[in-house]
């Protein structure tokens, strides 16, 4: 399971807001991943965090990550 720790999240919000232009949440989606049987929160084609057994585990941790971002 790969998490990813605030000041990285901060770091890829800052770059897709500042650099990019775009909102945090416009390409952060949450994908089931076939040959891994997870779910995995994405940013474009990378996987940002992996290894969360229900959708809504994945969903969760965005939610967290909103708030204190």
């Amino acid at each position: 399971m790969k998490r990813l720790d605030i000041h990285e999240w901060d770091d890829i919000f800052y770059n897709m807001t500042v650099k990019e232009g775009l909102s945090k949440w416009d390409y952060i989606k949450v994908v089931w991943v076939d040959n891994s049987n997870q779910w995995c929160i994405c940013y474009r084609d990378e996987i940002l965090e992996n290894g969360f057994k229900t959708e809504m585990q994945a969903l969760d941790r965005c939610e967290y990550l909103e708030t204190i971002l």
